[in-house]
């Protein structure tokens, strides 16, 4: 059957050529045909094989007839044409709905007093900050507490803590129970955190016969929430600190504070060193011997006389 070819007409087989001759079958099913051979001896007599010669007689052209349509089937084409209008209409409609969407938001806009332009396309959809919080939650500023533990407390535009951060071993310690901090007023956590201080133990040393200073300083350039900001955060520790009778004293420290030279280091200078001393001890009348100070190992030699005793005291010149 390789010789022949076969017309198709929606998955049934109405008709078979062979070798340009027609003959015709049931549906669904391949005739075998019976036709006279030679090797009967011209008897006439059918054969139930096929004969490598076989003679038809009056060989009737071959008709080519159009394939009929079965009900309820389409042709590609017109399957292809619907679904292109079928797209058309969609994007239609999607290209409706974003459109009334972006007037029904200019609508609501209007009708709210705002001044802002009406948005388009995908800024439609973007919402700007809903609360101030978010819109200055970025820091403005650093203040450093010092006692033995060392944390600094980043801060926005409007005095809220931003940030804690350890800068020693002992201030990781700290913070590692405390939490529930950001967002809250500066103030308030710094009395929470010099509490936390005190549960620590940290008071419990002393220095020349007196607890521990609590140094409060700003970082140089930081800005200021408010004109009272440093002396506000100094009252909130002073608070504390009689509340929990801790016996320390509060040094605060502003960018008047820093040395010239080394201020880029975050050192202070000598006579923000001097009056550490004197709060420290309590004293404020020691007499400071004058002198050029050697920074290279990041520490003040303090040196004074106080009752006829001379001493000399190492003041970190960072804290």
């Amino acid at each position: 059957m390789t010789a022949g070819t076969m017309t198709e007409t929606t998955g049934i087989w109405k008709k078979m050529t062979i070798s340009g001759n027609l003959f015709s079958r049931s549906p669904g099913f391949l005739s075998r045909l019976s036709y006279t051979t030679d090797r009967s001896g011209g008897t006439g007599k059918k054969s139930s094989f096929f004969s490598p010669r076989p003679r038809f007689s009056k060989p009737r052209p071959v008709s080519y007839q159009h394939r009929t349509q079965a009900p309820g089937i389409q042709t590609t084409p017109t399957v292809f044409k619907e679904m292109n209008e079928m797209k058309k209409k969609f994007y239609g409609k999607l290209f409706g709905l974003g459109l009334t969407t972006a007037l029904t938001l200019t609508a609501l806009t209007a009708c709210s007093g705002g001044t802002a332009a009406a948005p388009t396309g995908s800024a439609a959809l973007t919402s700007p900050p809903s609360t101030a919080q978010e819109a200055g939650s970025d820091s403005v500023g650093t203040v450093l507490l010092s006692v033995n533990p060392e944390i600094e407390m980043d801060y926005d535009d409007a005095g809220n803590v931003v940030a804690l951060n350890g800068l020693n071993d002992d201030g990781k310690a700290v913070l590692a129970s405390y939490t529930g901090y950001e967002g809250r007023a500066c103030t308030t956590v710094i009395g929470e955190l010099v509490d936390e201080i005190n549960a620590g133990g940290y008071f419990d040393g002393t220095v020349g016969g007196h607890e521990k200073n609590i140094v409060l300083k700003l970082e140089r350039g930081s800005k200021y929430p408010s004109e009272t900001f440093l002396t506000d955060l100094a009252d909130a520790v002073r608070v504390t600190v009689e509340t929990e009778q801790i016996g320390s004293q509060t040094v605060a420290l502003d960018d008047d504070d820093y040395d010239d030279t080394y201020a880029d280091q975050g050192y202070i200078n000598a006579t923000a060193a001097q009056r550490i001393v004197s709060t420290q001890l309590g004293r404020d009348d020691l007499q400071f011997v004058e002198k050029e100070y050697d920074l290279d190992d990041g520490d003040y030699e303090v040196e004074f006389t106080l009752d006829g005793v001379e001493y000399e005291y190492e003041v970190n010149a960072v804290t």
